[in-house]
């Protein structure tokens, strides 16, 4: 969120960073966007696998999180919250499947 730009990116070295939060917007401008719009990370407008991808490239190997900021995140129970952002980190990262659904079953 904010003025920051995805090439900012590339003035970070590894020594840096000491953990890195995840979160993408959905329907609002990242520049205009405020905590209340924030979302699980690649389920909006903002560009993951670009930032994954830099993070690869510089051998980042710290802690990465889900950044919950979200109002209505939190009404969820902390145990539900937690297996979705978990799930949507380890899409994200390469590290689990996307399911797709299969709409020619037979009845």
């Amino acid at each position: 969120m904010g003025p920051s730009k995805l090439i900012d990116l590339h003035l970070l070295t590894p020594e840096m960073v000491a953990l890195i939060q995840l979160s993408d917007v959905a329907d609002v401008p990242r520049e205009m966007a405020s905590d209340a719009d924030r979302i699980l990370p690649a389920e909006g407008n903002s560009p993951p696998q670009q930032l994954i991808a830099h993070l690869e490239s510089m051998q980042y190997d710290g802690p990465i999180s889900i950044e919950l900021q979200n109002p209505q995140l939190w009404q969820v129970p902390p145990r539900q919250v937690g297996e979705i952002a978990i799930t949507s980190l380890r899409k994200l990262l390469g590290q689990a499947e996307t399911v797709v659904a299969d709409d020619h079953r037979a009845e």
